[in-house]
């Protein structure tokens, strides 16, 4: 047994026991422990915990000794005995062949592989969803391609998809003072460590889009959410240390439109920092080709597109 799957959670009764009985299907030969880390739930989650840790000895359970998702997930990795790490959320679903998929490519392959694969978003029920293929679904013997190819395609960074050896995840930690773009950062240290990535052809994770704004921290547009935000954009400058190209630069100056179109009318004053950043970076026109919004602003400038979206949409 090899494998340690480790999931925080934060009132989401609805959904803990499709999560955990999607673990509770993986191959039992290659899963060591389900660590489940409560965050201090007020719903009937410790109960549901609590009945599954009796009928499944395989399930661990714990309270935060603190309070937050990241401080969760750091504590469920101090637990750990496996050899390999996957992460997971306690709303998302993973199919029964991804562990075992995972771990058998892994246990041939260099030391510090990391691999991954396929995701899907879903709301209700995981029957009939279309799964997208993303240019980024396949093997880097240079990890660090990875990156720019998933940030250029919008492929995923969530965790969810990728079984770590313990070793490089002993590395790494969640940064406890993030309220967004968690995943993104944590991938991005992830793959910097890795030897090589693998992209497995079986398994697949459903990620569960959140239904409301008090369900899901990646849906708030608070100051201090886009704060974090911009923050691991910032991080992501670091690539630049080791490769200088210009396409890299080209990939960063992307993520910062992207910040830029959905946080100007919002939040001016880290628009205005965003801005900075992309003429550190070389760049002096702003142009964010995306949908109906990019026809637009071809013609009028992105700045004055931005203006004429919150007059008709209100943000």
């Amino acid at each position: 047994m090899l494998v340690s799957i480790i999931l925080p959670n934060y009132n989401k009764e609805k959904y803990l026991a499709e999560c955990l009985d999607s673990c509770l299907a993986q191959d039992k030969q290659v899963v060591k422990e389900i660590i489940v880390v409560d965050d201090h739930s007020t719903d009937r989650s410790w109960a549901i915990l609590q009945e599954y840790q009796a009928r499944h000895p395989i399930i661990k359970v714990f309270k935060n000794p603190k309070k937050g998702a990241q401080i969760a997930r750091n504590f469920g990795l101090e637990q750990a005995t496996g050899k390999y790490i996957n992460w997971m959320d306690s709303d998302d679903v993973i199919s029964a062949d991804k562990v075992k998929a995972q771990v058998d490519l892994l246990e041939v392959l260099p030391p510090n592989s990391i691999a991954f694969c396929s995701i899907v978003e879903f709301q209700h029920h995981i029957e009939g969803v279309t799964v997208k293929v993303y240019p980024s679904w396949k093997n880097y013997p240079d990890p660090i391609d990875f990156l720019i190819e998933g940030w250029q395609s919008k492929d995923s960074m969530q965790v969810h998809r990728w079984l770590i050896p313990t070793t490089i995840a002993n590395q790494l930690r969640w940064d406890e003072s993030l309220l967004k773009n968690q995943d993104g950062l944590y991938c991005f240290q992830m793959v910097l460590a890795a030897s090589a990535l693998f992209f497995s052809e079986k398994g697949l994770v459903y990620h569960r889009i959140p239904q409301s704004k008090d369900a899901n921290i990646s849906l708030r547009t608070s100051v201090a959410a886009a704060q974090s935000e911009l923050y691991v954009y910032q991080q992501y400058e670091k690539i630049l240390e080791i490769r200088n190209a210009q396409k890299w630069r080209d990939a960063l100056y992307m993520n910062y439109m992207s910040f830029l179109y959905r946080h100007t009318n919002r939040h001016p004053e880290l628009a205005a920092k965003a801005k900075a950043r992309i003429k550190a970076l070389g760049f002096q026109k702003l142009a964010y080709k995306v949908s109906r919004f990019g026809d637009i602003s071809s013609w009028l400038g992105f700045e004055n597109t931005l203006r004429l979206r919150k007059v008709f949409k209100g943000y």
